[in-house]
């Protein structure tokens, strides 16, 4: 059973986020720790949206990624709000094999090239949820959500998120390693892709 932390506002409504790897996901868990007054309780990153903010490095702090359980499979819960971001599914792969096996070399794919790690994912093999569909943690029905928000155009979330805690705060901007590394897909790469992600593709393309 998937674990789901409950923010509440000043007026006693309350707010659910759903988070997906690779989906801005370290910026958006540091944007409701921005909400919650909670930054001096995390080992902050750098936000490139709020260079002048104030760091807390120490090493008994916990990560900002730790601040909500990630990597749950898709539940059901009851809340006023719902939160989502989206990612374009393609993009959401390259930025994955980037990350873990280009830049960190972790998990079950690290040392794999993109056609092997291609092929297992083709056969089902998930062992790194970084790659699981994004429907996996998130459902197939976007109705579900009142609060949505793209990678690619973040605003709507910001918004939502803003006007339920009723502040304005910037969405952070996360430096991370991978984001200068470039993976080039070809055409049987990409269709192959669109197939072990075409639920994704049917739900991001419910938000177009």
């Amino acid at each position: 059973m998937s674990i789901y932390p409950l923010f509440t506002n000043k007026k006693g409504q309350t707010m659910i986020f759903y988070p997906v790897p690779k989906n801005a996901n370290t910026s958006a868990k540091y944007f409701l720790i921005k909400h919650m007054d909670k930054e001096s309780e995390y080992k902050t990153p750098i936000d490139l949206n709020d260079e002048n903010a104030i760091r807390y490095l120490s090493k008994e702090l916990p990560k900002v990624t730790n601040f909500l359980p990630s990597k749950q499979e898709f539940d059901f819960a009851v809340a006023d709000e719902k939160a989502v971001i989206l990612r374009e599914p393609i993009k959401r792969f390259i930025s994955a094999y980037a990350n873990r096996v280009i830049s960190d070399e972790v998990g079950q794919f690290r040392g794999h090239t993109l056609d092997q790690v291609i092929d297992r994912l083709l056969n089902g093999y998930f062992g790194d949820k970084h790659f699981k569909p994004q429907t996996w943690f998130i459902g197939t029905d976007l109705n579900y959500y009142s609060i949505i928000g793209t990678t690619e155009n973040i605003k709507p979330f910001v918004d939502g998120i803003n006007k339920f805690f009723e502040k304005n705060i910037k969405f952070p901007r996360v430096l991370s390693r991978s984001s200068d590394i470039k993976v080039k897909l070809n055409q049987s790469q990409i269709n192959k892709l669109k197939n072990i992600y075409s639920k994704d593709i049917e739900l991001y393309n419910q938000w177009q």
